[in-house]
């Protein structure tokens, strides 16, 4: 379930760096502190701890971020560990990017395929989009071994479904079907 207390909080630290023209440092800063809780899970357990004292973790980040971060960010930080929602962290930076993307005019869409796709096939994919969608396209692009071949194009509520196993589920549905028709 959707979080509110995440979406108000990205709302706005959002329109406050959307006035000091900060929306992209500010998004960095909250991604660098996502990437550090998931290199090391000690982090994410001690910010999402009840037990450790909020002091403690405000010194933490104080020092993780002492000066490199905008003072936005660590304002919003300290904030959230105050009001003791720092499990919405994660959360919260989840809907401060989706409202970047909307800002920015920008659709984020998943590929994924068996193996690493060839530049020049990735280049003329994301044109594709680009031209279809009338937006700049921000990718991420993920292997799954488990695939057969093809690709899957998943953005917004859309889900292109290219791959064999997919391809396989179209024509097996389609025969059904006729075989329904005929008896």
């Amino acid at each position: 379930m959707e979080s509110r207390v995440a979406i108000r909080y990205a709302r706005a630290l959002f329109g406050a760096a959307d006035k000091v023209g900060a929306i992209h440092d500010v998004e960095a800063d909250l991604r660098s502190l996502i990437d550090a809780m998931r290199a090391e899970p000690r982090l994410r357990v001690f910010l999402a701890s009840p037990i450790t004292d909020r002091e403690r973790k405000l010194d933490v980040l104080r020092q993780a971020f002492g000066g490199r971060a905008h003072v936005l960010t660590l304002k919003a930080l300290e904030l959230m560990v105050r009001k003791g929602r720092e499990a919405e962290i994660a959360l919260m930076t989840e809907r401060y990017t989706d409202l970047r993307r909307a800002h920015d005019n920008v659709l984020y869409v998943k590929v994924t395929s068996r193996g690493e796709l060839p530049d020049d096939y990735r280049v003329r994919l994301l044109e594709k989009l680009r031209s279809v969608t009338g937006k700049s396209v921000e990718p991420e692009f993920v292997s799954d071994a488990s695939m057969i071949g093809g690709i899957k194009v998943a953005y917004d509520n859309y889900v292109l479904d290219g791959t064999v196993r997919g391809r396989f589920a179209r024509l097996r549905e389609t025969l059904r079907h006729q075989a329904q028709r005929h008896s």
